[in-house]
């Protein structure tokens, strides 16, 4: 990676983390971008280059977002050989980072659960369904394909349930694979 790219990606980040900070401080709505300019140590021009708007920044940490979910899938997939423990601790995962961001969560999520969604979760979860039906810990009678968006529906319905009332991800992880066991 050239040095501009470099500079240009930790610019990107530092915005994000300034604005992570001010939403989680005073809420979306009543951040400016002119304080996050400020918060990040960059000019309104700058910010604006970067990110056209409030909406624009925050689809590109809901990206973000769904990288670092989709890197823990990964992550537990590597660690564990049985499917059942992926999906307990990939909840258990959730239940943690959104003890800490429940509120900015609950607004990514639903940034994005009403365009695209989250492609590259979803595909991930639809890889996990095949992996568990060959593996033939989860039933076999439901096309994986469908197996994998009922499993990442799920498991969004499951993160936004959890920012509404504080439900344990974890039990929710454990129960999901009882109903799905061969």
């Amino acid at each position: 990676m050239s040095m501009r790219a470099a500079q240009k990606q930790a610019r990107s980040r530092a915005i994000q983390s300034a604005a992570r900070r001010l939403f989680l401080g005073q809420g979306f709505d009543a951040t400016t971008m002119e304080q996050v300019a400020e918060a990040a140590g960059v000019s309104r021009a700058t910010l604006f280059n970067y990110y056209p708007g409030k909406t624009a920044l925050l689809e590109a940490m809901s990206a973000a977002l769904e990288q670092r979910l989709v890197g823990a899938l990964a992550h537990y997939r590597d660690k564990h050989n049985s499917v059942s423990a992926v999906l307990r601790d990939l909840y258990a995962h959730a239940g943690r980072v959104l003890e800490q961001t429940a509120d900015l969560t609950r607004l990514l999520l639903l940034g994005r659960a009403g365009s695209e969604g989250f492609p590259a979760l979803r595909a991930a979860f639809v890889d996990l369904a095949r992996s568990g039906q060959v593996a033939g810990a989860w039933r076999s009678d439901v096309p994986a394909q469908r197996l994998g968006e009922t499993l990442y529906l799920d498991f969004l319905g499951s993160l936004l349930g959890w920012c509404r009332k504080a439900e344990s991800l974890t039990t929710r992880g454990d129960q999901l694979d009882r109903l799905l066991s061969a």
